[in-house]
């Protein structure tokens, strides 16, 4: 069965105190295929990136946004290639723990 994604956006609830921010994420666990469809975007904000599957780019943007005072996202999982990764946070940084391309 197949599900089609075209945008995705997740936000970390730091004010849920159960659910710290920290373990916000967009997991691809392994065998979990995500296509980008055309140009879509998907926008993570103040979260991460796991990829233990298959992630397919197409021409689509993966935007990393939030706030200075929010851990900083990371990827992680395997090897990890983008058509266009934007880093759009005020410090504009990025933990990797894993190669991209």
């Amino acid at each position: 069965m197949k599900r089609l994604i075209t945008i995705i956006t997740c936000t970390a609830m730091a004010a849920m105190a159960w659910l710290p921010a920290s373990t916000q994420e967009l997991r691809i666990s392994a065998g979990t295929n995500l296509n980008v469809d055309g140009t879509a975007q998907i926008v993570l904000n103040n979260t991460g990136l796991v990829n233990h599957g298959n992630f397919n780019a197409g021409q689509g943007t993966i935007v990393f946004t939030g706030a200075a005072t929010i851990q900083q996202p990371m990827i992680s999982g395997v090897r990890t290639t983008f058509y266009n990764l934007t880093l759009s946070r005020p410090a504009a940084q990025l933990v990797l723990n894993t190669d991209i391309s």
